[in-house]
């Protein structure tokens, strides 16, 4: 008898054999025995769960999609798609499709095939793994439509940093319901979506799913958005929709669009404002003067550069600071003025000449008075000789009246 673990699970027959010699001659005899092994394996799960057929009525075409179970042991192997012409097809992944010769009625059966311990086996039947289609001359068209607006029109201008209103409409101008349709919004650059009424924005694109539209039946969405910066020309916005009924073959094609327009109003931007204001000279030592400036500059001016121009006949000093010193070489009045130069909405200019900006400095050097010897020619001498002689006699005369007295 073979060992427990040789044995598959469940019935596993064994025949025993049994010879014997007689005078050259063999006998053989046989007897069976049957082991019954239990094994706490869980029963393989397997069943076709659904069938989904997605016609095209203008080419007679059906989409086959199935879907199914299989565990515990079992596994997919194939399906054969019956499609109610005379005609089969066998796939092994989930997805056929089959295109009618003429307009009827078929009916549309899967019929699987599973692998179950090593044996093909077809699950229990389903309701669901049998469909119809039905084609005729006369079969009903979907359609969807799709209209949008701003502000109530096609077109029109907006405000940089205001809010707006787009409104999408979606309506079922067809003969089919629909189901599952799908409208999205992704505006132009420079269009930024704030809120929407319903649905989702993500990375400024907004989408929606309709779960139903009945025939005749509109469905309408409001969502505001704004414009950040000003943008020259036409911003477009479009809205599309897409319907599986419709165009079943192409399901990521749009079945409609349409787009309204935003033109945004120029900002008022202030015209640049700059000037000369005042120029003010600080004399110093050495014939050295210090020139500052005092300037305007505001609503996108700013100063470029100022040119210094002394007076003196040297070249001009060309520099962006607003204080500097300059020193002369000679005594003398020197007019300095000034020219500065502004940068403004991508240019270049001059601000107008200011008698402000024009000064004036003078600088002297003192003089030294000169001592003027006294002149000592020989009439000069003489003439001093007289005069102390003179001088001289009215003393001796004082002072011999005055002994006389005594």
């Amino acid at each position: 008898m073979p060992a427990l673990d040789k044995l598959t699970c469940g019935a596993n027959k064994l025949t025993n054999i049994g010879q014997a010699m007689n005078g050259g001659s063999d006998y053989t005899d046989t007897a069976d025995v049957t082991i019954n092994k239990t094994c706490d394996y869980p029963t393989p799960v397997y069943s076709c769960n659904d069938l989904t057929l997605t016609p095209n009525y203008q080419t007679r075409t059906v989409k086959a999609e199935v879907t199914y179970t299989a565990k515990d042991g079992a596994t997919y192997k194939n399906t054969t798609l019956v499609w109610g012409d005379s005609k089969q097809d066998v796939i092994t992944g989930t997805t056929g499709t089959h295109t009618y010769a003429a307009d009827g009625t078929y009916t549309v059966k899967a019929n699987m095939l599973f692998t179950v311990n090593g044996a093909d086996k077809a699950p229990a039947a389903n309701a669901a793994c049998s469909k119809t289609v039905a084609f005729s001359t006369t079969t009903k068209n979907p359609s969807v439509k799709i209209e949008k607006w701003v502000e109530g029109k096609k077109a029109v201008e907006v405000e940089v940093g205001n809010n707006y209103t787009y409104t999408v409409k979606v309506t079922n101008d067809g003969e089919v319901d629909l189901k599952n349709v799908l409208v999205s919004d992704e505006p132009e650059a420079g269009v930024t979506l704030v809120s929407a009424n319903v649905g989702t924005i993500d990375g400024n694109a907004w989408s929606y799913v309709i779960p139903s539209l009945k025939v005749g039946e509109s469905k309408s969405f409001t969502l505001k958005a704004k414009v950040m910066q000003y943008v020259q020309g036409t911003l477009k916005n479009t809205a599309c929709v897409n319907a599986p009924e419709v165009n079943p073959s192409e399901p990521n094609k749009k079945d409609d669009c349409d787009t309204a327009d935003v033109t945004v109003k120029k900002p008022d931007v202030p015209a640049p404002v700059f000037s000369c204001d005042a120029l003010t000279l600080t004399a110093g030592t050495n014939r050295t003067v210090t020139a500052k400036v005092d300037y305007t500059a505001k609503n996108g001016a700013s100063l470029k550069m100022v040119t210094y121009n002394w007076g003196d006949g040297t070249t001009p000093l060309v520099t962006n600071n607003t204080t500097t010193t300059h020193t002369y070489a000679n005594d003398g009045t020197f007019s300095v003025s000034l020219k500065l130069l502004f940068s403004a909405n991508g240019s270049d200019s001059y601000a107008q000449t200011n008698a402000n900006c024009v000064k004036s400095v003078t600088f002297t050097t003192p003089t030294t008075p000169t001592q003027v010897l006294p002149n000592t020619g020989a009439g000069s001498v003489i003439g001093l000789f007289g005069l102390v002689s003179v001088l001289s006699a009215i003393g001796y005369r004082l002072f011999m009246s005055r002994r006389l007295a005594e």
